[in-house]
């Protein structure tokens, strides 16, 4: 009879950590192994005009450190488990978030103040490298239209 009460209580307990598992956030069930591919739309504040209480994230490029307003970000991939959301909570414990790399990562530096910029890439979180594939001024093909 005891037998009986320790087997249920074993099954009990690993359901219970099935379901527990199944319902953790993806930043919680461990970083993806893979890239994701990321677009951010960064800004620089005019000359006089100060960040605020807007979200900023720093990104290093070499031994320099940007510091960008973010206007928008999100995932690329319908079919990742990782969300924006996801990737802020990871980095913004860091003072330096993201460490740019790759043959664009000097395109950061071209930000200049009360500019926009979208920045295409994958993101890493296995070691937090942004690996910068283009950069475009502006908001991106989902801006909206300047001219009705």
């Amino acid at each position: 009879m005891k037998r009986g009460r320790h087997h249920g209580a074993f099954f009990a307990a690993a359901v219970l950590l099935v379901l527990l598992r199944a319902s953790s956030a993806p930043a919680q069930r461990g970083v993806p192994r893979i890239p994701v591919p990321t677009t951010m739309v960064l800004a620089v504040p005019e000359p006089g005009k100060t960040f605020g209480n807007k979200p900023v994230i720093t990104i290093g490029v070499g031994t320099k450190i940007y510091k960008f307003v973010v206007i928008d970000a999100y995932t690329n991939d319908s079919q990742s488990r990782w969300q924006w959301i996801d990737i802020w909570q990871l980095v913004n414990q860091y003072p330096v978030m993201m460490q740019a790399q790759g043959q664009n990562m000097d395109d950061f530096a071209k930000v200049a103040p009360g500019e926009t910029y979208t920045v295409n890439g994958m993101f890493s979180p296995v070691n937090r490298v942004f690996e910068v594939m283009s950069a475009e001024p502006g908001r991106g093909p989902f801006a909206p239209s300047e001219k009705y």
